[in-house]
Order: structure tokens, then C-alpha cells, then sequence
């Protein structure tokens, strides 16, 4: 058996590419080909860790792009990024660095699943504000990949025009 490659992807997985000519015990019984087909068959083997605990904050879904000032709602989509049933997530944010009041969610989340949640509402004055929000103790235990516990947005709140009240004008003669 001969590693031509090797590779850690963005969790940690180790990822190895090669030949082989091991007639037995190259690959599980429910692999594409668990047995060898000729002299030399190339081979991929990916190591992992299972991740029973995962959650994070895939994204925000509003508010996202430029508004007026006002009070906005702050919602975001929770990912059961594990592989275990996700029952309950301590999930905090922050405008601008300073943190707001936590969210502690309960209920039952699918591996691979979604649940959109308000965080609470925020007035926002005209500027540019940074939002961020992420998990903590999943089913109130350690998170296993951190790194995908953070989600971050910038949103632009305009100033609101100045009224300027005039002369009269006239814009177009019949």
C-alpha cells in the first residue's frame, strides 16, 4: 500500500489517497468495492471525529441589508451541526461588541437541521452596525468543533432626509 496524498479538511478530518494491492481488510463491506479489481486499486480513507455535540449559528436572517432607523428584529438560523439530537443551546450577541441579552433555546433539532429564532428586537440609530451571535453548551454539555459556532453581519442604517420645504415649482407647462 502505497499514500500518495494526504489532507485535514476545515474540521480536522485526515483525509489519505492512494494505491493499493491488499486483497483484504482495505475497506469496510459496505464500500463501493470492499474487494480488489486488478493489480492495484487507488484507495481513500478519511479519519474523523464524531461530533455528538454541535450546534452553531449558520447565518443571520434579518435584519440583512440597509434600513431607515427603528426597531428591527434579530433573528438567526441555529444548525445542529452534531450528530446527536440537539435539545437545548445557550445562544448569545452582541451589536457593535456590546452584549445583549442571551437566548437560552429548548426544544428538539434533527442533525443537519435548522430552527430560524428572534434573539429580541434592537433599535437601531443611523450608522454601521456589526452583529454577531453564537452557541454554547450544546445540550448543555462542551461544544466539539467551535469553529462553527459564530456568525457575523454588517448591516447600513441610513439617516433619515432632512425636510426641505420650498417655493413652489413648477415642473412642467401645459
Amino acid at each position: 500500500d502505497i499514500s500518495y496524498g494526504i489532507a485535514i479538511d476545515n474540521i480536522g478530518n485526515v483525509i489519505i489517497v492512494g494505491q493499493t494491492n491488499s486483497d483484504s481488510n482495505i475497506a469496510e463491506r459496505s464500500a463501493y468495492q470492499p474487494n480488489i479489481a486488478g493489480k492495484y486499486d487507488a484507495f481513500i480513507a478519511k479519519f474523523g471525529y464524531k461530533y455528538f455535540n454541535d450546534a452553531g449559528i449558520n447565518r443571520f436572517m434579518s435584519p440583512i441589508g440597509n434600513f431607515c432607523p427603528g426597531t428591527y428584529p434579530v433573528t438567526v438560523q441555529l444548525k445542529n451541526y452534531g450528530t446527536n439530537i440537539l435539545d437545548s443551546v445557550r445562544i448569545e450577541w452582541s451589536v457593535n461588541g456590546k452584549f445583549q441579552k442571551g437566548y437560552n433555546w429548548k426544544g428538539k433539532l434533527l442533525p443537519d437541521s435548522f430552527a430560524m429564532l428572534n434573539l429580541g428586537n434592537f433599535f437601531f440609530h443611523s450608522g454601521i452596525y456589526a452583529l454577531k451571535s453564537w452557541t454554547e453548551k450544546p445540550n448543555g454539555k462542551f461544544d466539539t468543533v467551535p469553529q462553527n459556532d459564530t456568525a457575523h453581519d454588517a448591516i447600513l442604517i441610513y439617516s433619515l432626509p432632512n425636510a426641505n420645504a420650498g417655493p413652489d415649482t413648477i415642473l412642467c407647462h401645459n
